[in-house]
């Protein structure tokens, strides 16, 4: 395929290959332009290899209503006729949303699954530091993979906690949540709502690791949400009399978080980064450091743990 590669960059596209799937993203002044020719350039390259267009499972994403009609109404001759256009699909395991309005269907069937395993976690003749080593290992890696990318409704955090809370626990009708995780965890915190944080967090960590050039693109990232003035975000010359002010979200088991969220609007990973941070009554300055009233900052890249 490095022919098909040289040809996409000679274009300005940017392709991607995985398996038996390709990707071809363009991006900028003149996409619809360059990824016209790139997709027909990308079907003659692959029936000129012998091999065939699988028809009906192409897929066409594309993040504007204009160019969301126009390749809706394009048909693609040397694909069989017109490619389906998506406002959201699954890639890499994660649930990709190109709009304003968030889908999250993968996540959410992964966290009713998570559940199930929660309570056969709990049904099972183990100890409850056993059961929560379970619930560690394959309730959270089931339930929370792909939660840097999408989120989970209010409903849908609640029900996973309170099925990890029976696991760990006698069936009482009064718990106090953040004790119980703080004493039946037997190790990091099990609390979906912590785990989802420490996952996002993780994964900017990562992607910093192992491109640190694209720090400047996060940085851009964070200055647009703090010019839209959103929640968890600080400027310049904040105080901690700001940091007083800020509360934390009660858990989605015990009260609505539904005036916190309104304070982010997120657009992708960094966005809900920001909103698990505001959850936690905390924000992040302008150098990726975790800041809360009375509290040592915490940088996400620099942190050693």
């Amino acid at each position: 395929m490095r022919p098909w590669i040289l040809l996409a960059k000679s274009i300005g596209a940017c392709p991607r290959i995985l398996a038996d799937d390709i990707l071809l993203l363009v991006h900028g002044a003149g996409m619809i332009r360059r990824f016209t020719t790139g997709l027909t350039l990308t079907h003659q390259y692959v029936l000129d290899m012998g091999a065939k267009i699988a028809e009906g499972k192409s897929l066409n994403v594309v993040s504007t209503i204009t160019a969301r009609r126009w390749l809706s109404a394009t048909a693609w001759d040397l694909a069989g006729g017109a490619i389906k256009v998506v406002e959201h699909l699954r890639y890499l395991g994660g649930h990709l949303t190109t709009t304003t309005k968030r889908h999250h269907s993968t996540l959410t069937q992964r966290g009713v699954v998570g559940q199930h395993m929660a309570g056969r976690a709990g049904r099972l003749p183990a100890s409850r530091k056993q059961k929560a080593a379970i619930i560690r290992v394959k309730v959270m890696s089931t339930a929370l993979y792909g939660i840097e990318v999408a989120d989970f409704a209010e409903r849908e955090y609640a029900k996973l906690s309170t099925a990890i809370l029976a696991a760990l626990t006698i069936n009482a009708s009064r718990k106090d949540v953040d004790w119980t995780f703080t004493v039946a965890s037997f190790g990091s915190d099990l609390d979906p709502v912590v785990q989802t944080l420490t996952r996002r967090c993780m994964a900017l960590r990562r992607a910093i690791a192992k491109k640190p050039h694209m720090r400047g693109k996060y940085q851009g990232i964070y200055e647009a949400y703090r010019r839209c003035n959103s929640a968890a975000t600080l400027q310049d010359d904040y105080t901690t009399s700001q940091l007083s002010n800020l509360k934390p979200a009660p858990h989605p088991t015990m009260d609505s978080r539904s005036i916190w969220k309104q304070g982010v609007k997120p657009r992708g990973p960094i966005g809900l980064l920001l909103q698990s941070i505001h959850y936690l009554g905390a924000a992040l300055n302008a150098t990726f450091e975790i800041v809360q009233y009375n509290e040592v900052p915490i940088h996400i890249f620099q942190t050693t743990h």
